[in-house]
């Protein structure tokens, strides 16, 4: 396969791992999002290579979620717990500071069962402060175990006209999503306000392998493994 710069390695062994199936839940693409839906990737990494603060930098994970729910007349559950099960695409998100765990910064991949890939990320600094647009907030990337609720390819802040490529939401404004090039060199490292940030060409990985198996067969599980 591919190889792609922030360690994507293809490893194929077989590996039993306990995962959950999330509870039933949808949550509509606004018209705007749809719109964008079929933006091609090419585009997509022109983004990620610019030196453009994404829509995560410039806002709260709080205020991220607030600007999706907007156009909508539903309650939404704002966190998702899972029950013991099995999917066909786990993900494991290690959120430890980078040296506190051999897996720190890392999101595990697996595909039935066998581990295929294994990406550095950046997940939140883990710190109360104020983003960009004003608002206080704690920059933590929740534990658990979590289905993903809504996805947008090239979501983009309708407060800040700011994107997040590969966007993949998983907990109310809490997302898998590609980061920008200004961002690369953090990976492996907490660094976001509270998402899981990936390089874009494994963001797009991402998100070719959840259109394969369909967002409902997906598990999220993250994990600080410093405290174990």
């Amino acid at each position: 396969m591919k190889a792609v710069r922030a360690l994507g390695l293809a490893v194929l062994f077989a590996a039993s791992a306990s995962v959950a199936q999330a509870m039933e839940l949808t949550f509509p693409s606004t018209p705007a999002q749809e719109a964008q839906a079929d933006v091609d990737d090419a585009t997509l990494a022109q983004i990620a290579d610019s030196n453009e603060e994404s829509a995560a930098d410039l806002m709260s994970p709080d205020e991220l979620f607030q600007e999706r729910v907007l156009d909508f007349d539903f309650d939404f559950m704002h966190e998702k717990r899972t029950s013991q099960s099995t999917a066909r695409l786990y993900i494991l998100v290690d959120k430890a500071n980078r040296g506190m765990s051999p897996t720190a910064q890392t999101m595990q991949v697996y595909l039935d069962g066998q581990l295929i890939y294994n990406f550095l990320v950046s997940t939140g600094r883990e710190t109360p402060e104020i983003a960009k647009s004003g608002r206080q907030s704690f920059s933590a990337t929740p534990t658990g175990r979590f289905k993903i609720d809504s996805r947008s390819k090239n979501y983009v802040s309708k407060t800040w006209l700011a994107p997040m490529p590969y966007a993949q939401f998983f907990n109310g404004g809490i997302a898998i999503h590609a980061t920008v090039r200004s961002h690369y060199a953090a990976l492996g490292s907490r660094d976001s306000g509270g998402c899981v940030r990936l390089h874009n060409d494994n963001a797009k990985i991402m998100w070719d392998l959840v259109d394969q198996v369909g967002k409902d067969n997906v598990v999220i599980e993250v994990v600080d493994n410093s405290r174990r």
